[in-house]
């Protein structure tokens, strides 16, 4: 297979990448053999890269950054790199230095756009510096990745202009082996799966989906001011979260939410956690770096497995807030059929009169709760007093060592609260209390004496 290499004898790599137009090597490269091979350079794009069907990009450690007038000469929701109604493209071994440090006018709304595509692999590469400063009042909501599927014209306002009218599903994506870094800056998400979930539409109705999506063994570090992984609506189905890597804060780290649907979360570890310190005094946050979050807009969360990760060191702020008193490791409302599995959730808001390890809220059914080991935490795994209904929870063979109740099913006196099973938990705890239980709870099969 021929391969193309581009070597530019010039002094500076700047003034190199200013004269090349890499838009044109790429679609050369694939009116021929459908590949190209970058050297070690920087490229400044003037507008974005668009990526043709069947091509492969190999980086090889070049890096992509925006020119510095690149919100005066391109419209407001343009990546670096458009990845729009196309199929079999594979990326790799680039540097996505998105220039944060120039601020917006120099700064592109996302490193990369995935719409109406499938069968595309983005593998080794590194997003790096998207976002404001922390101590900015400002929010940037745009993510590295945004990966969209849209039923109907215009259902996101965060879509180029261009792009509004694409109807189409994103299928058969995966994103290995990156790394996303946002040390001295913040944006809201670093990857972002979506669906539109405001319309009220039938989730069996729905036709254009992201779908059969594999996102493992990346690497994210850094603060990101909502979710660092967000899955949402009622048409992102069928992810795996697989053996990736999460240090630093944000609300969640690993969202499942307002509908999404067939997700496995399994073998991640999580570290260094919590939440921001500008959303202290915030009343409509509460920190879970695993969240399967549906809504009661009737799109609850629906086959969700969490299994095997490790969440280690979860912070808040130190303030006086009334939603912290359900932070937790892993949070579940609005769900359904849900297992919690052989999870290690450690040192939770240590010192802290608030959270917990596991947390299930709202309403939730078919809920299994099995063979997770759980230490320093302030409560081990709560059902809140919030809770409206629940049905068929199953909590069994856990281990607990908590500051205070290792086991806390605390439900308010109204709603419908039956088959509840506990069973074979060992549990501790520093204040010598044990397992609380409601009287409202129906149907309990329990050795908890």
């Amino acid at each position: 297979m021929k391969k193309f290499y581009f070597i530019l004898f010039l002094v500076s790599p700047i003034i190199a990448c200013c004269q090349v137009d890499l838009q044109k090597m790429i679609d050369e490269a694939a009116a021929d053999k459908g590949e190209l091979h970058l050297e070690k350079k920087t490229y400044i794009l003037k507008e974005p890269l668009k990526i043709p069907n069947n091509f492969k990009l190999f980086g090889n450690g070049a890096t992509l950054e925006p020119s510095s007038s690149w919100r005066n000469d391109n419209e407001q929701y343009l990546p670096l790199v458009e990845v729009i109604n196309v199929s079999n493209v594979y990326i790799s071994g680039l540097l996505f230095d998105n220039k944060a440090k120039r601020g917006l006018q120099g700064m592109p709304a996302y490193s990369m756009l995935v719409l109406g595509s499938s069968s595309i692999v983005i593998e080794n590469n590194t997003f790096k510096d998207l976002g404001l400063l922390k101590d900015s009042k400002s929010r940037h909501g745009s993510p590295f990745i945004l990966i969209a599927a849209q039923e109907a014209p215009d259902d996101f306002s965060y879509i180029p202009k261009k792009y509004t009218r694409i109807q189409a599903p994103v299928q058969d994506v995966q994103i290995l082996k990156n790394t996303f870094i946002n040390e001295e800056y913040v944006n809201s998400f670093a990857i972002r799966l979506v669906t539109l979930w405001t319309k009220e539409r039938k989730k069996e109705t729905l036709k254009n989906r992201i779908n059969r999506i594999v996102i493992a063994e990346n690497k994210f570090y850094g603060e990101y001011d909502w979710n660092t992984l967000e899955m949402a609506g009622p048409a992102t189905t069928n992810i795996t979260v697989d053996r990736n890597v999460f240090s630093g804060k944000s609300i969640n780290n690993i969202d499942v939410d307002k509908g999404a649907s067939d997700i496995i979360i399994k073998g991640n570890t999580l570290t260094n956690l919590g939440l921001p310190l500008r959303h202290q005094d915030d009343k409509n946050v509460r920190v879970s770096p695993i969240m399967v979050h549906g809504n009661d807009n009737g799109y609850e969360c629906e086959n969700v497995q969490v299994l095997n990760n490790i969440i280690d060191k979860v912070d808040n702020p130190s303030v006086e807030n009334t939603r912290f008193l359900y932070s937790s490791g892993i949070g579940v409302l609005h769900a359904r059929n849900v297992e919690i599995r052989g999870n290690r959730i450690t040192n939770m808001f240590v010192g802290k009169s608030f959270g917990a390890a596991i947390c299930l809220d709202q309403s939730v059914f078919d809920i299994s709760i099995k063979d997770n080991y759980i230490d320093e935490a302030y409560r081990g795994i709560i059902v809140t007093p919030n809770i409206k209904t629940f049905n068929n929870i199953i909590i069994e063979n856990n281990e607990i060592t908590a500051r205070s109740e290792p086991l806390m099913i605390s439900t308010g006196k109204q709603g419908n609260f039956s088959q509840l099973r506990l069973r074979n938990n060992t549990v501790k705890s520093s204040n010598n209390k044990r397992v609380t239980l409601s009287k409202s709870i129906t149907q309990i099969d329990s050795d908890v004496k």
